[in-house]
């Protein structure tokens, strides 16, 4: 019941915590408890993926997390305060523009103008390290992999085909890698000319 009132909780931060004009996601994308369905179990485990386009605001987001966590045990009068680990994390993506823009050149030369190769938002929310600190300016672009029939039935449907992130993503192997190994060659070459 903890673990249930808690993903119903941190559900709100992005709604009711941030401002509108920022960026927030907290996905709870898996849970952990019990082994039989007869016995009510003594501990739950959540893994969660908290995604923001600005420091202060996943600060902001992971202190509402500790809070409402630690709250909901509390309110529950667990035996003990839930253990709050973050494994892993990383930076914000940033597409350096001038390079963006000369890969988007490159990958339209090697793809072909009808694949299209379209302008992005310059910031992405994607598990992706970047030294851009370091000043090492990054690049990141996204792979289309969805049949060609199956788009079209989902275009003209209204309907969307299911993300890299769904457990129902099932792109088309054969091309979809031939492509990538292709836009990853080019993009490579380009730029250890």
């Amino acid at each position: 019941m903890i673990a249930a009132r808690t993903i119903l909780a941190l559900q709100t931060i992005a709604s009711r915590e941030v401002k509108p004009q920022e960026m927030a996601v907290v996905t709870v994308g898996y849970i952990l408890a019990g082994t039989k369905n007869n016995i009510i179990p003594d501990q739950a485990e959540m893994g969660l993926t908290v995604r923001t386009n600005k420091p202060e605001v996943r600060k902001q987001v992971l202190a509402a997390i500790t809070r409402i966590t630690n709250a909901e045990a509390e309110a529950a009068g667990a035996p003990r305060p839930p253990a709050i680990d973050r494994l892993e994390g990383t930076d914000l993506v940033y597409n350096d523009p001038a390079l963006a823009q000369r890969m988007r050149g490159v990958l339209e030369s090697a793809l072909g103008k009808r694949r299209g190769c379209k302008s992005g938002a310059n910031y992405r929310l994607r598990g992706f390290f970047l030294l851009r600190g370091a000043g090492i300016p990054g690049f990141y672009f996204s792979l289309g992999g969805a049949d060609p029939e199956k788009y079209a039935q989902a275009k003209a449907s209204g309907t969307l085909l299911p993300s890299n992130h769904s457990s129902l993503f099932a792109p088309d192997v054969d091309p979809a890698l031939h492509t990538g190994i292709a836009a990853e060659v080019a993009v490579l070459r380009s730029l250890l000319k």
